[in-house]
């Protein structure tokens, strides 16, 4: 009987060890948002070819540019909106996400944000209408490749 009071108890530890041990790696795994603010530019439409569908109300847009992985944002609107891109990246099986962010851009016209992604890895980005929380976002999201 001793023996197999202390096996179970030996199984009751062994037990709550692992559970800790997931519990507490779990917040490690999750990924953290990269913020950039763009840097006003001029978009070469020749590369830049990956588009997201303009905002209905703030007329901007989002675009991929594989060559330097380079995401570029437009600011088309007269009322004072701050567009957005927000960026998903993942790698290296397209369903385990490994880097996350926002590209904003404040002035009028392109904006960049330069990123480095890992080549040929899967990209999810859509345009917003501002970078708060509760980001206003009327466009579907597009899929491309870095």
């Amino acid at each position: 009987m001793d023996l197999a009071r202390r096996a179970a108890a030996g199984v009751v530890a062994l037990t709550i060890g692992l559970f800790a041990a997931v519990s507490w790696s779990s917040p490690a795994l999750a990924v953290s948002w990269e913020r950039n603010q763009a840097t006003r530019g001029t978009v070469d439409n020749g590369y830049a070819k990956d588009c997201t569908a303009a905002d209905p109300f703030s007329n901007s847009v989002a675009c991929w540019q594989p060559y330097g992985d380079v995401l570029w944002v437009s600011n088309n609107s007269s009322l004072g909106d701050t567009p957005t891109a927000v960026w998903w990246n993942y790698y290296p099986s397209d369903s385990t996400l490994y880097r996350q962010g926002t590209c904003t851009f404040t002035s009028a016209g392109w904006g960049y944000c330069n990123k480095d992604m890992h080549e040929n890895s899967l990209i999810k980005l859509r345009i917003c209408d501002s970078p708060d929380a509760d980001r206003q976002c009327w466009t579907s999201i597009i899929s491309t490749r870095a």
